[in-house]
Parts: structure tokens; sequence; C-alpha cells
């Protein structure tokens, strides 16, 4: 969306400018950003604006095309193959470069930062569409810890059990949380029979605890089609 796209596009950026500098080259990414609401893709879209001066989604070359999809009708693939197409088609053709470069893509990197409960279907769409592949596509999956997607975090460790995926989960406190929402884990601990008769803090473990999330990253090492999806996406 709006910030985290910002943020990827200045590290990549910075990160490209430094290492293309060493060896004298030249190179440019294009970001897909998927919404389902038209209103927050036309916010993402203005703050762009803000940060790069420009509302046509070119940064120093760099691109973003955003998509607002709607998950009654649309499907997460079509979207993005719809999207790759005209993407392509705006690029400059030569011998070596064939027009349908759309049909062999594959991420290199995906974030997901959506619905939780779409995190592991959306994934298995991608999956077998052969836009993740191994020893390219790197997945970072946010919030997997505070809203408990034992499933998703399943899926991957059965991934990487089998090889075809190196996978770890990184802990860090939620995000944007104040002294007003530390005190309200508070009062609810205080409300909670096994712990009424201790005298709890907002700096104590069991709030720590409470606000406790983290991201799941992942690295293809093998095409994901060979995956035993033995774990499902929740109903």
């Amino acid at each position: 969306r709006g910030y985290s796209t910002a943020r990827l596009v200045r590290t990549l950026q910075r990160e490209f400018n430094t290492q293309l500098q060493q060896e004298k080259a030249t190179a440019a990414f294009h970001i897909i950003t998927v919404d389902v609401d038209p209103l927050h893709t036309n916010v993402a879209q203005q703050l762009h604006k803000l940060a790069f001066g420009t509302n046509e989604g070119e940064h120093n070359n760099s691109s973003i095309s955003y998509i607002t999809m709607n998950p009654e009708t649309d499907n997460l693939v079509s979207s993005v193959q719809r999207s790759l197409e005209q993407y392509f088609q705006k690029q400059p053709q030569s011998p070596q470069e064939p027009s349908n470069d759309h049909q062999d893509f594959a991420f290199d990197f995906i974030f997901l930062d959506h619905d939780k409960d779409l995190y592991l279907a959306d994934l298995q769409q991608l999956e077998q569409a052969r836009m993740i592949r191994g020893t390219r596509t790197a997945v970072a999956a946010d919030n997997v810890v505070f809203f408990r997607l034992e499933s998703y975090i399943s899926y991957m460790q059965q991934g990487a059990q089998q090889g075809i995926v190196s996978t770890q989960t990184v802990l860090a406190p939620v995000e944007y949380i104040g002294d007003w929402e530390k005190q309200q884990v508070v009062a609810t601990l205080k409300n909670d029979a096994d712990v009424a008769n201790h005298n709890i803090h907002s700096d104590d473990a069991a709030v720590t605890e409470f606000w406790q999330d983290g991201l799941e990253l992942s690295i293809y090492l093998q095409d994901p089609i060979q995956h035993d999806s033995t774990v499902s996406s929740p109903p």
C-alpha cells in the first residue's frame, strides 16, 4: 500500500544505487500493489505523488502499478497478469526481449500485509501460477504472530522440511502501540481469574507477550509446485 510501498521503493533505490555504482551498471524494478478498496488505492497514489513528485508511478528507474480488485469477482492471479501485460506493453522491445515476458514472470519479492485470512490462499494461488520460483522469490508475511496465523507458519515450516524454502519467524512488538493500549491489556489481565491476585503493570512480561508480533521471512530454494500442500487454508 502507500507507506509500505514508498519505503520499499526508497530502500531498493538506495541498495541498487550502492551496488550498481560499484558494478558501473544500471537496473530498474517494478512494484505491483494490490488493494480491495479504491479509496486506499487513491490514498496510496497521492502519498507516492508527495514522496516522489509524480503521479505516474515512475521514480528513478522504478515504477509502480496499482491494482484495485473486487475479492468477490476478481481473481488475484488474473489481476496481476493483466497488470503485467499492461506494464510490458509499455516497455521498449528488442530482439533479445520477447513481447510475452509476462507469461514467464516470477516475483523477486512479495510482501503480505492484507486480509490475514487470505495470506495462505493467496500465496498458494501465486505458487500454482508459477509466479513464485525457487532460488528467486522471497516472501515476507507481516503480523503472523499477533494474529496467530498458525496455518501459514506451519505451511512454510513444512516447506522448509521438504527443502522448498528457508524460513524463519522474526519476532517484534506490535507497531503503533501506546500507553492507552497497554493499559487496556492491563485492565483485561487484572480481570482474568488466573492473574487477578497479581499486581500487573504495563511493562510486565504478560503485557509484553500480549503485544508480541512477528514476520515470517521465507526464501524459496526450489519451485513451490513441488510443495506438498497437506496444510490447507482456513475455511
